[in-house]
């Protein structure tokens, strides 16, 4: 969005990183209030979540500073920290900062993809084609998220 002057990089960048901080408060104090229930219980119980959370109840304040660089343990990350001793005034301030960090390089990162991605492929990346690719991903998300909905309401 940046790249194509829709928004400024700051703009952007500020999105990335209330997005990323309010998403890993909001698993972090569902995982927390919901600790005891089935449904966490069956994700901590992952044999390879198990070696982590051992490791992580070691060293909660660190976890809590990098799990957002780690791939795949957006979602993880906070559930298996709010199992642990962490108290949560030090989880937000560590997730604050890692969120500052990963939203500033993830939008330099991004603005250096699109403009290398706009020399190789020139005017095939107009703001248009960006959009409507950006639409039909979100798209397959959105009817690949109710078609599991539906799915697993009729596996009960």
């Amino acid at each position: 969005m940046a790249h194509h002057h829709l928004l400024l990089p700051w703009q952007v960048a500020s999105v990335a990183i209330c997005g990323a901080y309010l998403s890993n408060l909001s698993v972090f104090f569902l995982g927390r209030r919901y600790r005891g229930q089935s449904r966490v219980q069956s994700i901590l119980a992952n044999k390879r979540l198990s070696g982590m959370l051992q490791k992580l109840n070691k060293k909660p304040a660190r976890y809590a500073s990098i799990f957002q660089f780690i791939p795949g343990m957006r979602i993880v990350g906070p559930i298996a920290l709010a199992q642990s001793e962490i108290r949560t005034v030090q989880f937000a301030l560590r997730a604050g900062i890692s969120a500052l960090i990963w939203g500033v390089v993830y939008t330099v990162l991004g603005s250096a993809v699109g403009q290398l991605l706009g020399r190789v492929f020139g005017h095939v990346l107009h703001t248009k084609y960006v959009l409507i690719a950006a639409g039909l991903v979100l798209s397959v998300i959105f009817l690949r998220a109710i078609w599991n909905h539906f799915r697993s309401a009729s596996d009960h």
